[in-house]
């Protein structure tokens, strides 16, 4: 399995691989370059949003904002704490998950 991982495997740090992202699932994440808000869509009709997670490339985990109990199609994340920077969006959905990148520009 292909992985990112730190410095002696540090923790925080998670493996990344293709089997854990289902490419199928379409996410729109917008805008992008954002400054202090990441909306996301998902515009196929019942697939819901349970869970986003930002990561930075390394794989760490720096926000995370649950949706499980709401059936929502969009939600909105801040990403207001972020440097500029590439980043990686996880949406975890009801049909499985699929991973986006965005790009914080200030």
């Amino acid at each position: 399995m292909d992985s990112i991982c730190g410095p002696g495997g540090a923790t925080g740090f998670v493996p990344l691989s293709a089997k854990t992202i289902n490419t199928s699932i379409k996410a729109n994440v917008y805008p992008n370059p954002t400054t202090t808000k990441l909306n996301v869509q998902m515009p196929e009709t019942g697939v819901y949003i349970n869970e986003v997670v930002i990561r930075n490339l390394a794989g760490q985990i720096l926000t995370s904002q649950s949706f499980a109990a709401n059936q929502l199609s969009n939600a909105t994340v801040s990403v207001a704490t972020l440097t500029n920077g590439l980043y990686l969006c996880e949406v975890k959905t009801n049909k499985g998950v699929t991973t986006k990148r965005f790009t914080v520009s200030k």
